[in-house]
């Protein structure tokens, strides 16, 4: 606040620094908007992967799944997500879960143009049921198995916490019984967005590492005291194999999010 000469407060009008505007915000939900950007993004993509060098930690771990056309789950954690088309190395079908939020659809707009169907999972308004979303998502993973495709899940995702696992994919591995692959990706050239996920952007004339780990299997008969064992396991290699691939490319490790006492 300022005064005039009459000592009357006179509002003074200040910018929000990092605020995104308004029309901005409205433009991104434009259908046709969304269109371009998800083309864009995958046009940029394929330009990454022209200039990119792939190479790879333990690629024998998923080849007789993807030389047999075997159906796993493909686990990678949410930051990650647009260098996942690099490591499937399979002409089976894959399915990656992604949020209806409208970034999620973007995503999921541009990957598919390299190959990549996708499962839309829940980003409910405040007031609805999370449980039936995430239960209609479920379901279509479990089909999609049962179709003999692989599917992909970010176990952290779609809003966080950053590199802490949920029990969802073990509830797809013990309902379906097929094994947990856990997979990292790391490049030497990045930028790390400041998103929830510290969302990694590859850049050109970058060499690519792509890491498996030892599969997974999750008993069809596992006792739900069991379950967060499992999933405390996912998320330690996980976060080994994403230390290990980071470590490869050159960078310090990445910590996941702090725990939060419930």
């Amino acid at each position: 606040m300022t005064s005039s000469g009459d000592n009357t407060p006179v509002a003074v009008r200040t910018r929000k620094r990092g605020k995104t505007p308004r029309w901005l915000k409205r433009l991104g939900k434009h259908r046709g908007v969304q269109e371009i950007a998800a083309f864009l993004i995958a046009c940029y993509i394929g330009l990454v992967r022209i200039f990119m060098r792939l190479s790879f930690v333990r690629p024998e771990i998923p080849e007789k799944y993807f030389r047999e056309e075997i159906p796993f789950i493909y686990c990678f954690w949410h930051g990650r997500l647009l260098m996942m088309p690099f490591g499937w190395r399979s002409k089976m079908k894959v399915r990656v879960l992604i949020s209806s939020h409208r970034d999620g659809v973007m995503i999921a707009r541009a990957i598919s143009y390299h190959g990549i169907h996708t499962i839309h999972g829940s980003s409910p308004k405040e007031g609805s049921d999370k449980k039936k979303g995430g239960a209609a998502a479920l379901r279509a993973m479990v089909k999609a198995i049962k179709d003999g495709d692989g599917v992909a899940i970010t176990p952290d995702g779609p809003s966080g916490p950053h590199m802490r696992a949920s029990e969802g994919v073990v509830a797809l591995a013990k309902l379906t019984g097929v094994p947990i692959i856990p997979v990292a990706c790391s490049t030497t050239h990045r930028k790390i967005l400041n998103t929830w996920d510290k969302f990694l952007w590859p850049r050109p004339f970058s060499r690519c590492v792509i890491g498996y780990g030892e599969p997974i299997i999750v008993d069809r008969k596992l006792s739900p005291e069991k379950m967060e064992e499992i999933r405390q396991l996912i998320e330690d290699r996980l976060n080994a194999l994403t230390r290990e691939v980071d470590g490869l490319t050159g960078y310090d490790p990445m910590s996941p999010a702090p725990l939060t006492e419930t």
